[in-house]
C-alpha cells in the first residue's frame, strides 16, 4: 500500500473519481495530518476501484417483510414469573404471526439451549409443519444446540436486533397481555401451578 504513495508523482492522482461525496470527505480530511490524508485518499480509491455499488432491486424492509411472509413466521421468546416463594419461572413461548395464535408455551426454573432446542421439536409436532422462518432475541439461552436443532427442522433464524423490541412485537405483545390479563391478578404457587392459571 505504501508502494502505491512512492509510484505517485501527483496527489490530484489519489483523488476519488466521485464528486456527490467529494464535501463531506474534504472536511474530515481537513482535520487530519497531511501524511494521514494521503493514506486515507489511497484507500478511499482502492475501494472504489474494488468494490462496485449494488445495482439490484432493494430488498424489501422490515415490515414488508413481516407483511408479505406472515403464514411463515413463529416467534418465541422467554418471560418470568415469581411465585409466592420467590421462584424466579421463565415460560417459553412460540406464537404464529398470521394467526397470532399460541403454537407452544413451556415452564421451567432453568432454561438452557438443550430444552429451549427440545421444546422446538415439541413446538413442530407430528401433525403440525414447521414454519419457514423464527424471530428470537439475543438471548444467551439459544445457544448452539438450540441453532442446530432449528436448522436440522429447516426453520431460518431471525434474530432481532440489541434492544429492539418492536421487532418482535408479536412476542412482546403476548408477554404484555399474559402479564396484564394473567400474571398481576393472580399468586403462582410453584412450577405445576402456572401453566393452570394462564
Amino acid at each position: 500500500m505504501f508502494g502505491l504513495v512512492a509510484r505517485t508523482k501527483n496527489v490530484e492522482d489519489l483523488k476519488p473519481r466521485r464528486a456527490s461525496s467529494e464535501g463531506g470527505r474534504r472536511v474530515f480530511l481537513s482535520c487530519m495530518p497531511e501524511g494521514r490524508k494521503n493514506l486515507i485518499r489511497i484507500v478511499v480509491l482502492v475501494i472504489m476501484r474494488r468494490y462496485t455499488p449494488y445495482s439490484g432491486t432493494p430488498s424489501p424492509g422490515w415490515r414488508q417483510f413481516l407483511a408479505q411472509h406472515s403464514d411463515e413466521i413463529w416467534a418465541c421468546d422467554l418471560f418470568t414469573a415469581q411465585t409466592v416463594w420467590f421462584q424466579t419461572l421463565y415460560v417459553f413461548f412460540v406464537v404464529h404471526h398470521g394467526s397470532r395464535e399460541l403454537i407452544h408455551a413451556r415452564v421451567t426454573a432453568h432454561p438452557n439451549s438443550a430444552w429451549l432446542a427440545q421444546q422446538m421439536v415439541e413446538a413442530c409436532g407430528i401433525s403440525r409443519e414447521p414454519s419457514r422462518y423464527l424471530i428470537h432475541d439475543r438471548d444467551g439461552s439459544f445457544g448452539a444446540s438450540f441453532n442446530r436443532r432449528v436448522a436440522s427442522l429447516g426453520i431460518r433464524q431471525i434474530r432481532t436486533p440489541v434492544k429492539a423490541p418492536k421487532a418482535n412485537a408479536f412476542a412482546e405483545r403476548w408477554v404484555r397481555t399474559i402479564r396484564n390479563e394473567c400474571l398481576d391478578h393472580r399468586i403462582i404457587v410453584g412450577h405445576q401451578h402456572l401453566p393452570l392459571q394462564c
